[in-house]
Order: structure tokens, then C-alpha cells, then sequence
């Protein structure tokens, strides 16, 4: 009604939550100040306008985003590999989350099961010339970036699916 455009991004958290399950809060969070915060189900962020790009000027786009200090995962300091937080505790929580699915898809629950887990790390250089490189590494059917103008977080997403479909007004 105020003439906004809305972009969302959904954790896969509200995909349970959809289907009348429990919904699942990432247990992987950051800490700001003595508090940890959790990766909300859902953000949106609203705008005035916006301006479809061509696949040629989308690419431009990120060219001019690459800086001359390159980027990558990990830290200057250590720019081998993704540097991630709380690794040991992460590394735990996939093998558990491994044992689960390979129980429920034996016992016949499920035939198939997305399993993903959030990822906190470290990076350097410009989000966009991150993004542009991983987009080349990893290419799947559907990616976006998310760059946060009200802190430091921003979203690189890879997916080779759809979660929500938008089809004559319904979703």
C-alpha cells in the first residue's frame, strides 16, 4: 500500500515451520556484547523501486564490486580457508544431524533429506567480490546477495532449488 518492494530471506527454520513443525532457530549465532543473538526465520527489507538488470549488466555489477585487494574466505592473515566460528561444535552438530537423517530414511520417515547447516565465518575484502567469485566456484540455478546496510552481516546464497514459489498473487 506505500509502494514498497520487499525482498525476503528465509531460513530453511520456516520450511518447518510451514508444514506444522517445530521450528528450529539455528543454534549457530553470533555474540554482540555479552548476549548471542539468533539467525531470525525470516528478514525482509523493504525499498522504493528498483531496476531489473540484464545478465551482461548483473555481471558488470560485480566486476565493479571486485576492488583491487581481492577477497575470500578466511582473514588476511589467513586467507587459505574459511575461518569458521565455533567450528568443533559445528563439525558435531552435522555428524549428529548425519545419524538423524540416516535413521529416519532407514526407518522409512523420509526418502530424501536436504541437510544444511548455517555457516559464520570470516571473509576479507568487498561482499560483492566475494559473492562475483563464489558465483563462478558454485554455480547453481538460483543465487543472491544480500549486502546488510545496518551492520557488518550480509547473505551469499547458492541454491540449485526454490523454496517458495509466487504464482498469480499466492505463494
Amino acid at each position: 500500500n506505500q509502494g514498497l518492494y520487499w525482498v525476503l530471506a528465509a531460513s530453511y527454520g520456516l520450511g518447518r515451520l510451514l508444514n506444522g513443525l517445530e521450528a528450529r532457530v539455528p543454534a549457530v549465532g553470533r555474540s554482540v556484547g555479552h548476549q548471542e543473538t539468533r539467525t531470525p526465520l525470516l528478514k525482509a527489507l523493504g525499498f522504493h523501486g528498483y531496476r531489473p538488470l540484464t545478465r551482461s549488466e548483473v555481471l558488470e555489477w560485480l566486476t565493479l564490486g571486485k576492488g583491487s585487494q581481492g577477497s575470500g574466505l578466511g582473514s588476511n592473515a589467513h586467507p587459505s580457508g574459511l575461518i569458521l566460528e565455533d567450528h568443533t561444535a559445528l563439525q558435531d552438530a552435522y555428524c549428529r544431524a548425519i545419524e538423524s537423517a540416516q535413521a529416519e530414511i532407514a526407518k522409512g520417515t523420509f526418502y530424501q533429506i536436504n541437510l544444511t547447516l548455517p555457516l559464520r565465518g570470516h571473509y576479507f575484502g568487498e561482499p560483492t567480490a566475494l559473492y562475483a567469485t563464489l558465483r563462478q566456484q558454485q554455480q547453481t540455478g538460483l543465487s543472491a546477495l544480500w549486502l546488510s546496510f545496518q551492520g557488518e552481516e550480509h547473505l551469499l546464497s547458492f541454491s540449485p532449488e526454490l523454496f517458495l514459489r509466487g504464482r498469480a498473487g499466492q505463494v
